[in-house]
């Protein structure tokens, strides 16, 4: 997947009654996602990401969000598809469920500046 690329998802996050958080997801959280159907049974799909919760900046357990997930290792991750599933962990413990949406260009990712002569127009 590319680096500029995010995912934008319909996400559950889990009450404490079903196994999870008590408090708040808050937009700059930095849970584990793991693909339901990553392709490579050797592979674990585990991958460490950061997460964006669009419209707020918290939404509590036991809410359905749209939320939108940078991967920090995307050279690792296919693209996804709209409607792969994932869940949302923390170490062991997994706090959410999500789909994806869309795979989007995040035009907030670091990207090469233009090209511009320094003052002088020496180079």
């Amino acid at each position: 997947m590319k680096s500029n690329r995010v995912i934008r998802a319909a996400a559950y996050f889990l009450s404490p009654d079903q196994g999870g958080r008590k408090t708040p997801a808050f937009s700059g959280h930095r849970p584990t996602v793991r693909f339901c159907d990553w392709p490579a049974p050797e592979t674990p799909g585990y991958f460490d990401s950061e997460l964006t919760i669009e419209g707020s900046d918290s939404t509590p357990p036991g809410q359905p969000s749209v939320v939108r997930l940078r991967l920090l290792h995307p050279e690792h991750v296919e693209e996804p598809h709209a409607g792969a599933a994932f869940g949302i962990t923390e170490g062991r413990r997994v706090i959410g469920t999500a789909t994806v949406i869309e795979v989007i260009d995040d035009d907030a990712s670091p990207r090469s500046a233009p090209s511009t002569p320094p003052p002088g127009g020496q180079r």
